[in-house]
């Protein structure tokens, strides 16, 4: 009985030993994951240390839960140890009984082994007495004291039968009730033991399925696996870039007066108006060479030396400049804006000169530049993203 509390209480320190060792292996296993692939999460091996990762956090999330249950499986035995200890206790109370019979029938039976030794030792002092031919009175008193050894002898024989008996009757109770209480104790022990394999082997199955999903994901690998996810993860498109045409001036001008154009309706009273108020100096042309002319009429102080000029009737100056050839898909238009404040300082005739019927005619060259260098700046924003 007393090697069953101390058995109890060394399954106990097993059971905590055991736990103790799955919870610093589930730790292990989380700090693991948590570094698998933490510098690698933008190349093209991320979704290997992905599932690396996955399967470390499942199999310490496993042993982690093991640590639960061997730690409740640690408060069942150490709750048992302490009803063992009081059934114990309870049981040494009934057979008390049963222990002083034990210790009587030990003192009987040694007291009966000395009487036996004294009574032998009197039957063989007597024989020497009547050997040695000694006194009858030393005879007699030779057989007095066999006649005592002899009374004391038989009288221990027989209260040691008696409580032989006794002693049998409430052994066989006792052991009976002993055996009953190691027998649920070792049952007890065994189902304690069966509990634990039980969560071993469910740990083990759990492992083994994460294993055989870190097989079956690691069967679905490939080199161009791998590549097509990090391209569909990190692309910047799905469609190429479209192929960019240089434009010269003059495509870019027209480009520009097509879209600055007027509805075709006030097109045709604006150039009706021209030909009425201009006659035919406004009109253009297109130059020998494949190039276009273009006239308009600006303020003395805006001519900038290009080119051959003539006075009109009103005062303004005539100014003719030669373009690059014009696209043949759009010819060149003529790109009227809204009329403005002149800036000649109470001039009527240069006013006339420069605003002609509301249409002031833009000067086609700078418009053209300017988109220009704007392509350009373009061009070179896309290089720098790309």
């Amino acid at each position: 009985m007393k090697q069953g509390q101390t058995a109890s209480k060394e399954l106990a320190e097993f059971f905590k030993e055991r736990w103790s060792i799955d919870e610093t292996y589930s730790k292990s296993l989380a700090k693991l994951a948590n570094k698998a692939g933490s510098n690698t999460e933008k190349g093209t091996s991320a979704q290997i240390f992905v599932v690396l990762r996955q399967s470390s956090e499942k199999l310490s999330n496993i042993h982690s839960h093991t640590v639960q249950r061997v730690q409740d499986l640690v408060k069942e035995v150490v709750k048992y140890n302490e009803d063992l200890h009081k059934k114990y206790k309870g049981v040494k109370d009934e057979e008390s009984q049963t222990e002083e019979i034990v210790k009587s029938i030990q003192t009987t039976s040694g007291l009966a082994q000395k009487a036996r030794e004294t009574y032998s030792q009197r039957c063989q002092d007597l024989e020497k007495v009547r050997r040695d031919g000694a006194s009858p009175k030393d005879v007699e008193k030779a057989e007095a004291k066999l006649r005592k050894a002899h009374d004391e002898y038989r009288s221990l024989v027989e209260k040691y039968n008696n409580i032989r008996e006794e002693f049998e009757k409430r052994m066989t109770t006792s052991c009976m009730k002993f055996q009953s209480v190691e027998e649920s104790h070792l049952a007890q022990m065994l189902q304690f033991v069966q509990t634990y394999i039980n969560v071993l082997q469910s740990n083990h199955e759990a492992m083994g399925q994460v294993h055989r999903d870190l097989l079956s994901q690691y069967s679905q690998f490939s080199v161009e696996k791998l590549l097509d996810q990090f391209a569909l993860s990190k692309h910047t498109g799905l469609e190429k870039p479209y192929v960019m045409v240089f434009e010269d001036a003059g495509s870019l001008g027209s480009a520009v007066s097509g879209q600055q154009s007027p509805e075709p309706a006030d097109q045709s009273k604006s150039s009706a108006e021209d030909a009425g108020v201009g006659g035919g100096s406004s009109s253009g042309g297109v130059l020998a060479g494949g190039r276009s002319e273009r006239e308009w009429s600006a303020p003395p102080s805006c001519n900038s030396g290009g080119g051959e000029g003539s006075q009109d009737g009103d005062g303004g100056e005539r100014v003719t400049e030669s373009l690059p050839p014009s696209p043949a898909k759009a010819p060149p238009a003529r790109v009227t804006s809204a009329p403005t404040s002149p800036t000649a300082a109470d001039d009527p005739s240069l006013a006339r000169s420069v605003f002609r019927s509301s249409k002031c005619r833009v000067n086609l060259p700078l418009c053209a530049i300017s988109l220009l260098l704007l392509v350009v700046f373009l061009d070179l924003v896309i290089d720098d993203c790309l």
